[in-house]
C-alpha cells in the first residue's frame, strides 16, 4: 500500500499565521502602543504555530500508518 502525505506550503501558512497573530495584536496595540514588541509576538506565534502544523501532520500520519500496519496483520 502506498501512502502519501502533503502539507500546505509553508511560507502560505507563515502568512496565514502571521495574518492572525497581527489581528490579535492589534488590539494589543491599543492598550500598549508598543508596535515593536508586538510584531515580535507575532512573527514568534506565526512561527509557533508552524511548528504545532507540522507536529500535528506528523503524529496524524504515524497514527494513520499504524493503524494500516495493524489493518494489514489482520488480512
Amino acid at each position: 500500500m502506498e501512502m502519501k502525505m502533503s502539507l500546505g506550503h509553508p511560507i502560505l501558512i507563515l502568512l496565514y499565521s502571521i495574518a492572525l497573530l497581527l489581528l490579535g495584536c492589534a488590539i494589543g496595540i491599543h492598550w500598549h502602543n508598543s508596535l515593536w514588541s508586538a510584531s515580535t509576538v507575532a512573527l514568534l506565534g506565526a512561527v509557533l504555530i508552524i511548528i504545532h502544523d507540522w507536529a500535528i501532520a506528523v503524529v496524524m500520519f504515524l497514527l494513520a500508518a499504524r493503524w494500516i500496519r495493524k489493518s494489514e496483520k489482520r488480512a
